[in-house]
């Protein structure tokens, strides 16, 4: 412990520094330099602290924008979506599966000390889960035309309705 008449010996921490970087467009490694530092004793006997300590910093830069950008997009997908068991809905569940995806890669976002590997993590995080998400998606199956979610008289109506059809029908598209 260090304090006013502890003797200080070794390598003991007595000085903290803190910076804010300005914006850079690389990481950027840096060294700090001490010159003129004196430090007193209880009896006022300054010793002078010897020149050319090197202290090396870093700068790194860390683009979050790519996350910022998924996440609002993941955040749209999910706001978007009807759970349930219709056509275009998604399984029940997995909108809270989405949302924890995008609730860990906000914390990446709002953590200031975050790696550009973190950042990185995240992206593919919620990328996989956007992914997964979206072909969860309910479709008809084919042969399903009413898009009742099973195979029955009402489709066969319709197949019946486009009996006979040929390209040369205004409505050949429809039953082509």
């Amino acid at each position: 412990s260090t304090g006013i008449g502890s003797a200080i010996t070794g390598t003991t921490p007595v000085l903290k520094l803190h910076f804010k970087a300005k914006e850079a467009g690389q990481n950027v490694t840096s060294s700090i330099f001490l010159t003129d530092v004196a430090v007193a004793g209880e009896n006022g006997i300054e010793t002078k602290v010897s020149d050319g300590s090197a202290f090396k910093i870093q700068i790194m830069v860390v683009d979050k924008a790519a996350l910022q950008a998924l996440i609002t997009r993941a955040q749209a997908s999910h706001d978007a979506a009807v759970e349930g068991a219709g056509i275009g809905k998604y399984p029940v569940g997995s909108k809270a599966t989405l949302q924890a995806a995008i609730n860990s890669a906000k914390a990446v976002v709002n953590q200031g000390g975050a790696s550009q590997e973190q950042v990185k993590q995240a992206i593919d995080e919620v990328q996989a889960a956007l992914e997964a998400f979206t072909s969860s998606v309910n479709v008809a199956a084919a042969g399903d035309l009413n898009g009742d979610g099973k195979f029955s008289i009402g489709d066969l109506g319709i197949i019946a309705a486009g009996y006979g059809k040929t390209s040369a029908d205004t409505d050949w598209n429809t039953f082509k």
